[in-house]
């Protein structure tokens, strides 16, 4: 038998196989599902989710290499294995904020649920839960919620894979990025343990990134429209829109998506009966929300205490842009000889520098650190601590509020951040630096 069918053999079967997985070792746990049939359809879901990965690999990349389509269906299979073991989990997110939203939502008849005011997250995301609220039984509406966020989770790690094949393009590394990416712990925990969607603008963001060093930068500046669509955390990926410009990856007419998209997403709102002062201003309501310098952010405010907020919250804004233009200047400067290994560096650089120094940051602003850090090793070989510095402090700032691990130094995390940052900016002005020429 030709390799090809044999691969399309092995594709096809992960579907019985990893249903089979699911209903022997996950069944058992989902206590708040109240009947065998909606247990076996969420097991049938993540069995199709996890198919259509080596399917794709196969049908799509023309992978034709049964050891590595099984690899690959064997770590997707345990990646959602993992996911499922935590879907019974009701976060307190999930309780105090989506599962009322979601119970609103559901009295309303019509599409009626969009135009009311209980939720501070922006109309694309609502949409998801409207339909939630509508279509889905009461009893799975987590699940399907969490799903959600699980779904991206491949849009992440495709994404991840790309951008790894722009400096390092080999299909077997490629494909091991790809099932990493799903085995990362803060994004498991983000989307099935802890029900928020991170995991959308994430990949919308990573897409932007993608495309404009792919030169497809109508497509690049429309990730970045939805990405800013769904979280305003976005913004830590926007000062690459200038970069791009700088290296004439996009030009001033593709940004006419960013607001395009933007405001085309919230034009079924709209007509469901949102007031569209409400629909353009739940990013103004969001930055006013938590009048606080950080919440388990491992920020360099963590060494700040007993102050004024107000006046540090001015302080820091201004840190952070001074910050950001210095090195958007260096940038500028540098641009004839910034190539894709840096370019990719200062994504990552905004990425961690911009929540390190801003206040009011949480947590969970960090995550494109843990998006942008996995490319890096592959910049340079050297640095392959640097993710696992990231997912480290990530995890451990995740687990203070939703493990409630004890003995958290925050301060220590705040300083390996601190360190990474300066080894990627270092290392970035090396790249850029002209060498001596060698004398013969």
């Amino acid at each position: 038998m030709p390799k090809k069918n044999i691969c399309q053999t092995v594709s096809a079967l992960f579907f019985p196989l990893s249903f089979t997985a699911f209903m022997f070792f996950c069944i058992p746990g989902m206590e708040r599902v109240d009947s065998a049939y909606k247990a076996v359809f969420i097991c049938a879901l993540y069995a199709v989710m996890t198919a259509c990965v080596p399917i794709y690999f196969t049908v799509r990349k023309k992978l034709c290499d049964p050891v590595a389509v099984f690899f690959i269906g064997s770590a997707v299979t345990i990646a959602m294995c993992i996911r499922l073991a935590l879907m019974d989990h009701v976060s307190t997110d999930y309780a105090v904020y989506l599962d009322i939203w979601t119970d609103a939502m559901r009295e309303q008849k019509g599409l009626g649920g969009l135009a009311l005011n209980v939720s501070d997250y922006n109309m694309p995301y609502l949409y998801f839960l409207e339909a939630i609220a509508k279509l889905v039984p009461e009893h799975l509406a987590m699940y399907i919620t969490k799903t959600v966020s699980v779904a991206f989770e491949f849009v992440l790690a495709y994404f991840i894979m790309q951008l790894v094949g722009l400096v390092k393009n080999d299909l077997r590394t490629k494909y091991l990025v790809f099932c990493g990416v799903l085995l990362v712990p803060t994004f498991i925990l983000d989307g099935a343990y802890w029900c928020q969607c991170d995991m959308i603008y994430g990949a919308f963001a990573a897409g932007f990134v993608n495309y404009a060093l792919s030169g497809r930068p109508n497509l690049s500046a429309l990730f970045f429209g939805l990405a800013i669509s769904f979280k305003l955390q976005a913004i830590f990926a926007a000062p690459m829109i200038l970069v791009f410009l700088f290296v004439k990856k996009l030009k001033i007419k593709h940004l006419l998506w960013i607001p395009a998209v933007y405001l085309a997403l919230l034009v079924p709102a709209v007509i469901a009966g949102k007031p569209i002062i409400e629909a353009l201003t739940v990013y103004l309501h969001q930055a006013a929300e938590y009048p606080v310098l950080l919440i388990n952010a491992p920020s360099i405010y963590q060494f700040v205490h007993d102050v004024d907020y107000n006046s540090f919250k001015t302080a820091g804004i201004i840190l952070s842009g001074c910050a950001a233009a210095v090195f958007l200047f260096f940038l500028f400067k540098n641009r004839e000889t910034l190539g894709t290994g840096s370019l990719l560096f200062a994504a990552f650089v905004f990425a961690l520098g911009l929540p390190l120094l801003l206040p009011c940051m949480h947590e969970r602003y960090f995550f494109l650190v843990d998006v942008f850090c996995i490319v890096i090793p592959f910049i340079n070989r050297k640095l392959w601590y640097i993710p696992l510095c990231c997912f480290y402090v990530s995890f451990r700032s995740y687990s203070d509020f939703l493990l409630m691990s004890d003995n958290i130094n925050f301060k220590f995390l705040t300083l390996i951040n601190i360190g990474v940052l300066i080894i990627a900016v270092y290392t970035l002005w090396y790249m850029l630096s002209p060498k001596p020429a060698k004398t013969v």
